[in-house]
């Protein structure tokens, strides 16, 4: 969980009491800034979240080149070892 996850679950968390607590003392502007403040949270959970999965999917493209880049460097060494067999032969 990153930064930016945890304060906008956090935000979100204070939002919601805000929200009940000017239900309850019939204060609509607390019930405003309640939900407001929820907004806010939600945004940067999701935005945390985006993150999040941008990281983990960069990672995962990063780990897939490098096994291509080591599978295609054994092809190249392969057909150069070859070349130079034959290379030798025709001597």
């Amino acid at each position: 969980m990153n930064k930016d996850q945890l304060t906008g679950r956090m935000k979100k968390a204070t939002g919601k009491a805000k929200a009940v607590a000017g239900k309850v003392l019939r204060k609509p502007a607390l019930t405003a800034r309640g939900r407001l403040q929820q907004a806010a949270g939600t945004v940067q959970a999701t935005y945390g979240d985006l993150k999040s999965t941008a990281k983990k999917k960069v990672a995962a493209a990063r780990r897939s080149a490098a096994k291509k880049g080591v599978i295609l460097e054994k092809k190249v060494r392969k057909q150069a070892q070859k070349q130079v067999k034959k290379a030798r032969k025709s001597r």
